[in-house]
């Protein structure tokens, strides 16, 4: 799984790129394009011009977080990328994660027998995204 710091560097080179904002050039494999092009859609010049801007390791760490993305179906603000919001959103992230992972051991404890269908934690999701729309409104 890619690092946090792969994700918010993929993220911010994505968000340039997509502002036509200047970037340098590197070779990059039609295999590689291909496959960035079948992960994210977008058409195959745009995806080689992006891939374009990062060196050979760069260009696989970014085809492992857009594949990372397409298969877990997250969607990103980009407004999580401003480097002011960025540590007040990761902070609440945490918060909404522990009291959510607080709340999945307090229903397994309650009701045992459960825990084949909540053992795994499916469905929290739900639970921690509420959480953190909470957070933020009560604090921002």
């Amino acid at each position: 799984m890619p690092s946090p710091k792969a994700i918010y560097n993929y993220v911010d080179q994505m968000k340039h790129f997509l502002a036509n904002e200047g970037f340098s050039s590197h070779p990059v494999s039609a295999s590689l394009v291909m496959e960035f092009h079948r992960v994210t859609r977008l058409p195959v010049m745009q995806c080689k011009q992006f891939l374009a801007q990062f060196d050979s390791a760069g260009q696989c760490e970014a085809l492992e977080v857009a594949q990372m993305y397409a298969e877990q179906g997250i969607v990103h603000d980009p407004i999580e990328n401003d480097p002011a919001i960025r540590p007040l959103f990761k902070t609440i992230c945490e918060e909404a994660d522990q009291i959510t992972q607080i709340w999945h051991q307090q229903r397994i404890r309650e009701c045992p027998e459960i825990t084949d269908f909540m053992g795994k934690g499916q469905g929290l999701c739900h639970l921690y995204w509420v959480e953190v729309k909470r957070l933020l409104w009560k604090r921002h």
